[in-house]
C-alpha cells in the first residue's frame, strides 16, 4: 500500500513515535561520521547522511550479547529471552537489505531464537535514496536500492512536500492506518518519474549485470589477482566488521572472578582473521591470506548468490572506506570482469 503525507504530517507521527517508544535514528557522532543511536527528539535525526559507521544490523545481531549466565556450583542456568520493542528510523534501502539478508540466513534452518526475537519486536522504517549517499556507493548496481521486503514503511520525498509511504508489512498498514491519503494519478506519475531519474543517478556501477556474478567467479580461486590483493591486505577484518551482511560470530566463556558463575557470550567474528579458520590442532583451512580475501568476495557475489539467488554485497560501500589499503569490491569485479574478457 502506498499512501501520500506531508511532511508535516509525517514528522507528527515520527514525534508520537519517539514519544511513546524506543526509537533509534542516525545522529551525527563527529564531523562527516554517523551512527545508529537512541533519540529522544526528531532534531537529532540527520536528514541527509553518509552511512553509518556501522550497518543497523547491530540491533538485529548484537555486537556482544549474552547467551545465557550459569552458576557452576549448583549446575542453574538462565537462558536471556525476549527483546525489547525498538523503531530503526532512516534505514537505507542497502540497510534493509541487509538486515534481511542477515534475518534469512539466522533464522535458515535451525531458528537463532534471539534474532527472531528481535527481529519480531522490530519496526523498521526505511528512507529511501535519491542520489549516491558517499563515492563507494553502488547499491543501484547490485540490485539492493529496491527492496521488495525487509521493511515496515518506506519513506521517498517528492520535493514537493509530499512523501510517498509504503508499506511493507500489517505493522506498517497499523502505523499509517489514520493518516495520509491515496494516491492520486497525479502522484504515481510524478513517482514514476522519481524513480526514473533516481536510477540514472547512480554512476558506480559493476561491469557486468549482477546475476551473471556467480559465473563470473566460478573457477577463479587460483586466480593471480588474489596474491596482488594479498600483498596489500593486513588481515585486520575491518571490512567485515561494518558489512551489512557479514554474520559470522565466535561463542566463548566468560566466567566471573568468584569462578562460580559465568556467561556463554556471542560476538562478531571475522573471516579474514588468521585464526578465523583454525580448528583443534592448529590446523587452518585458509591459512593462506589469498584464501581468505578470495573467501569474502566469493562468499558475496558466488556462494551464498548461488545458494539463495541474490547478491550478498548490497553496495554500500562501507568496506571500501574502512580498508586501510584501498580494497574496493566494484574495481575487484571490474578487474575479473575485464581478465576474463581479455582472455
Amino acid at each position: 500500500m502506498k499512501k501520500i503525507m506531508t511532511r508535516g504530517e509525517f514528522w507528527a507521527l515520527m514525534d508520537e513515535l519517539v514519544e511513546e517508544r524506543k526509537v533509534v535514528g542516525v545522529t551525527e557522532k563527529s564531523p562527516g561520521h554517523y551512527v545508529f543511536e537512541r533519540i529522544n527528539n526528531t532534531e537529532q535525526i540527520a536528514r541527509d547522511y553518509r552511512p553509518t559507521i556501522l550497518p543497523p544490523k547491530k540491533y538485529l545481531l548484537p555486537q556482544f550479547e549474552t547467551l545465557f549466565r550459569y552458576d557452576r556450583e549448583t549446575g542453574q542456568m538462565e537462558v536471556v529471552e525476549g527483546a525489547e520493542e525498538l523503531v530503526i528510523f532512516g534505514v537505507r534501502p542497502c540497510d534493509i537489505t541487509g538486515m534481511s539478508i542477515v534475518a534469512e540466513r539466522m533464522l535458515d534452518g535451525e531458528t537463532d531464537d534471539m534474532v527472531k526475537a528481535r527481529l519480531d519486536s522490530m519496526t523498521i522504517i526505511g528512507w529511501d535514496c535519491q542520489h549516491p549517499c558517499d563515492e563507494h556507493s553502488f547499491c543501484e548496481s547490485v540490485g539492493s536500492l529496491n527492496p521488495d521486503y525487509g521493511y515496515d514503511l518506506l519513506i521517498r520525498d517528492l520535493r514537493n512536500n509530499k512523501l510517498v509511504v509504503e508499506t511493507g508489512s500489517p505493522k506498517g498498514d497499523l502505523l499509517v492506518k489514520n493518516h495520509g491519503v491515496e494516491m492520486s494519478d497525479v502522484d504515481n506519475a510524478a513517482l514514476a518519474n522519481y524513480m526514473t531519474q533516481r536510477k540514472s543517478s547512480f554512476p558506480r556501477r559493476l561491469n557486468l549485470q549482477i546475476a551473471d556474478a556467480p559465473l563470473l567467479f566460478a573457477g577463479e580461486s587460483e586466480n593471480p589477482m588474489w596474491d596482488e590483493l594479498a600483498e596489500r591486505c593486513y588481515s585486520c577484518g575491518s571490512c567485515t566488521a561494518v558489512c551489512p551482511t557479514c554474520y559470522c560470530f565466535d561463542v566463548q566463556e566468560a566466567n566471573d572472578l568468584d569462578m562460580k558463575n559465568g556467561s556463554r557470550v556471542r560476538s562478531w567474528d571475522s573471516c579474514q582473521l588468521d585464526e578465523f579458520a583454525e580448528v583443534a590442532g592448529g590446523e587452518s583451512f585458509r591459512e593462506e591470506r589469498k584464501d581468505r580475501v578470495s573467501h569474502r568476495l566469493q562468499r558475496k557475489f558466488n556462494y551464498q548468490f548461488t545458494r539463495t539467488g541474490r547478491s550478498h554485497c548490497v553496495g554500500c560501500g562501507r568496506c571500501a572506506r574502512a580498508c586501510l589499503v584501498n580494497i574496493d569490491p566494484v574495481d575487484v569485479v571490474n578487474k575479473l570482469a575485464q581478465t576474463q574478457t581479455l582472455g
